[in-house]
């Protein structure tokens, strides 16, 4: 849970504060350093609250499976692979576009795919905070960014 909610943070911490920089000192930018203050106040403290909330899961599936809560439900490896492969295209697609929209676009697919990975490994609470902050507030967010902007990258 601390690995995913630090990649989310800083990941959107710093790609808004590039986005600002880029701008120039403007209120575009001054927006846009507001919302990522927001972004670092409440990604944090939402993943602590729904782990908090939820307890601790092994604590329940440890309880009379020497198998560590796994029991007859095994991940789909195909599943898992295809994921897999739709997250590193997902990726590879938000480097290599020129169109800026787009590849916002594109980073919230990579959320919503890595939201069914979490799934599908049995972190639901993980997969919930990918879906709402990275999926759904960071996309949104990227995509009002990129609308008060330029659309084409200069590169």
């Amino acid at each position: 849970m601390h690995a995913t909610g630090k990649s989310d943070t800083l990941g959107a911490l710093l790609s808004l504060i590039g986005l600002a920089l880029y701008i120039g000192f403007s209120l575009v930018s001054v927006k846009i350093l507001l919302i990522a203050v927001f972004i670092f106040i409440a990604s944090p403290t939402s993943t602590h609250a729904i782990l908090r909330g939820g307890g601790d899961p092994m604590d329940e599936r440890r309880k009379g499976d020497p198998r560590g809560g796994r029991g007859e439900i095994g991940m789909i490896w195909q599943l898992d692979l295809m994921l897999l492969i739709f997250v590193v295209i997902c990726a590879i697609a938000s480097l290599v576009v020129k169109d800026l929209l787009s590849a916002a676009i594109i980073f919230g697919a990579y959320s919503f795919f890595m939201c069914l990975l979490w799934t599908e490994m049995g972190a639901v609470d993980v997969a919930f905070t990918e879906a709402s902050v990275g999926a759904g507030v960071s996309t949104i967010f990227f995509i009002a960014a990129v609308l008060k902007t330029t659309r084409r990258s200069k590169d």
